[in-house]
């Protein structure tokens, strides 16, 4: 990864993803940027990083999404993203 995947460019990377908020746009878009990103990291990875990646998507939502959708615990994180669509 190093090799492909300088650390200047891995940091532009991390610092967008923890910035990352769904501001005024669909939860489907959302999503989509938020996979993205993910994607770089590898913590998030497998069955440990899902309730991570979960509860960081959570903490982007807008907050009257995020509200509805955070008491039903999900943990799985497709789940989770067809919840806030719905």
């Amino acid at each position: 990864m190093e090799k492909y995947f300088p650390e200047d460019v891995r940091n532009k990377k991390e610092m967008k993803f923890l910035k990352l908020k769904q501001g005024n746009i669909i939860v489907a878009e959302y999503a989509v940027e938020f996979e993205e990103l993910v994607s770089y990291f590898p913590r998030y990875k497998g069955r440990d990083g899902e309730s991570s990646k979960c509860v960081t998507f959570l903490n982007g939502l807008q907050p009257e999404v995020k509200q509805v959708v955070n008491y039903q615990g999900a943990c799985q994180f497709q789940l989770l993203v067809n919840m806030c669509r719905i």
